[in-house]
């Protein structure tokens, strides 16, 4: 029995940005495209595992997750 490898979260989210296009822009995606690579980034598992959660409570308010009113203690990696 060989090992099997499991794609990390970073090469799941390029997969899915791979399968609508990497050279379309975000405001060229239709509501359907919008929705599946959201419902494909909310079913990845793993990244708190590669990263840290200070990495990524940092990121997550930098890119807006804090115009939504939390602290750093809600975020849950």
């Amino acid at each position: 029995m060989g090992l099997v490898k499991r794609d990390t979260a970073l090469e799941k989210i390029g997969q899915a940005f791979g399968n609508i296009g990497w050279d379309r822009k975000l405001s060229d995606l239709s509501q359907e495209d919008a929705i599946g690579l959201v419902v494909v980034l909310k079913s990845i598992e793993g990244l708190d595992d590669e990263f840290s959660g200070e990495y990524l409570t940092d990121l997550y308010f930098k890119y807006g997750g804090g115009r939504i009113g939390l602290q750093p203690e809600d975020i849950p990696f």
